[in-house]
């Protein structure tokens, strides 16, 4: 059900997104960017997506989210208009016995 409930969400913002763009006549194949496409929620917007924009990917290893030099690494190769961060750490276990890293993943990195 959450997931459902952010993908439309996530939908939604990029429905704005496109009708702003065609309303001030920039629009173009936009490059998006999902951070966080193997998981569910990445996956399905990725395959969203992927009819109306040119669609990128980025996972572990390739973009770090808590690494500020991969990422911008990986925006300055891709320079995407749209970027869709759906990563996360989520394992709450993993979660509980390393907050930093849960912290820097989910809240900073986001």
């Amino acid at each position: 059900m959450i997931s459902k409930t952010l993908f439309t969400i996530a939908t939604s913002g990029i429905e704005i997104i496109f009708q702003l763009q065609q309303e001030n006549g920039f629009l173009s194949m936009s490059k998006v960017l999902v951070i966080g496409s193997n998981g569910q929620l990445g996956n399905d917007l990725k395959k969203s997506f992927s009819d109306d924009f040119e669609v990128f990917e980025a996972n572990r290893p390739d973009i770090d989210v808590v690494d500020l030099y991969k990422t911008k690494k990986v925006f300055s190769e891709i320079r995407p208009d749209i970027v869709l961060n759906t990563a996360a750490y989520h394992q709450t276990e993993e979660c509980e016995k390393n907050p930093q890293l849960s912290f820097e993943v989910n809240a900073i990195g986001a």
